[in-house]
């Protein structure tokens, strides 16, 4: 369709120029439009993410606490950290973003999914880390998965994926 929006107009031009100056002003015209549409909503959610940060959200888990059968103090919280050729740095960064929360860390249970297609650098990283932030969580663990799966697209949710099932 790409292609075909692009030339159409190529092979049109000598016979009908009236019609293709047209198409080609209602196709910028359009995209004008997109833009405009996709710069609203960037700068709309850059506001929606600052009222967030500014939300008290330990008050809003006691208003659900108060109308919910499972209380918020009695979750546990899985985060799944998927990691393929990430420098250490990264990650280290990437989970002391979370231990720096205020948030009970023993409610908390990291799991960092390597790759096998990375095994050297996903070990290495998941022994290190393990050792920096295994105490801080309610439980760290990590889990390699395979590569070269039956039936398995290669990328970020299978390996999320693989690692839930584990």
């Amino acid at each position: 369709m790409a292609i075909f929006t692009f030339l159409t107009p190529v092979f049109f031009l000598e016979k009908y120029p009236r019609a293709v100056l047209i198409f080609i002003m209602i196709y910028v015209f359009l995209w004008f439009l997109r833009a405009i549409e996709f710069g609203f909503f960037l700068v709309w959610s850059f506001f929606q993410y600052r009222k967030a940060l500014r939300k008290n959200w330990k008050k809003v888990a006691e208003k659900v606490d108060k109308t919910a059968d499972l209380k918020t103090s009695e979750m546990i919280h899985l985060i799944f950290l998927p990691t393929y050729k990430e420098e250490i740095e990264v990650l280290r960064s990437s989970i002391g973003s979370i231990v720096n929360s205020n948030f009970d860390l023993k409610r908390v249970f990291l799991c960092l999914a390597t790759e096998e297609r990375d095994r050297v650098r996903g070990r290495r990283n998941a022994e290190i880390l393990k050792a920096e932030f295994g105490e801080k969580f309610g439980r760290f663990f990590w889990v390699e998965h395979p590569k070269n799966l039956k039936n398995e697209i290669v990328g970020k949710g299978a390996n999320i994926s693989f690692a839930a099932k584990k």
